[in-house]
This record gives structure tokens, sequence and C-alpha cells, in this order.
């Protein structure tokens, strides 16, 4: 997955503007099991460079976009993130990895609880003491028991 990513970015570096991303960036995005963020019957597809259906209408980005997206952040050790939109938490699990401090609001409640692949090493990838996650629904809100 990672020679995709940086194959990508040096084909598109004009576009994107740098031929390489950032190597916090790349070794964030090699810690952190894609696969245990999408569901059992998706997980032979989840190194690929493509987005996956993960139910409500919604995808988990191409790790390409991903890494896109967290390196134009530009994030230092020291910043505190706010993600809205956590869906499954991949983008969330990859932010813990480079800030001190990740929030991510999910209004969507199956979302936020993950995805039902019988691991149970999303919890485990998400066990970052630097990410704290809540799901809301409405007015309500309740962080994510782990």
């Amino acid at each position: 997955m990672l020679a995709v990513i940086a194959a990508c970015a040096f084909a598109l570096r004009d576009t994107v503007g740098k031929s390489a991303f950032d190597e916090r960036v790349m070794t964030a995005m090699g810690k952190v099991p894609r696969h245990e963020f999408v569901p059992i019957e998706l997980q032979p597809y989840a190194y690929e460079n493509i987005p996956l259906p993960i139910g409500f209408g919604k995808t988990i980005s191409q790790p390409f976009i991903v890494a896109v997206m967290t390196d134009l952040l530009d994030i230092k050790a020291d910043d505190r993130v706010l993600e809205i939109g956590t869906s499954l938490g991949y983008q969330a699990a990859i932010l813990a990895q480079l800030a001190r401090k990740v929030y991510s609001v999910e209004i969507i409640e199956e979302l936020g609880e993950g995805p039902n692949n019988g691991s149970g090493s999303r919890a485990a990838a998400m066990s970052n003491s630097r990410l704290r996650m809540v799901i809301t629904v409405g007015q309500s809100t309740r962080p994510l028991t782990r």
C-alpha cells in the first residue's frame, strides 16, 4: 500500500504540489491496520488503493486520498486536531499517530462503534491515548467506551 501511495504521489506531483509525502505521514499510514476498519467481507481489499463501502451510504477513503489529506494538514507533534465525521475511525487513527490530541465526532452510532468484523482489533488500533472519540445523536453525546 505504501509503495502505491508513493507512486501516486510521484505521478501526481504537479497536481499535488510535491513528489513525496512527509515521512511521518507515511509511517502513520503503515502503522494503522486498515483492514480493521472495514467490514470483514471487504478485508481482502483493505490495502487496495480504492474507497470501500462501509454502510449508511458511506465509504472509507482510498489510502492515497487519506495520505494526501493528512499530508496537507501538516500536523505537528504538539497539534490538536478536531475531526468531524469519524466514520469507522481510520482517519482518526492515522491522525492520532501524528498529533498530540485528536478529537473525533460521529453522528451515526453504528459507524462510531465500528465494523462488525469480529476481530476486536479496531479497538486496539484506536486505543491511542491521544484519541478521544465522541458519538453524538441529535442533542445528546456520549464518549465511545472502549
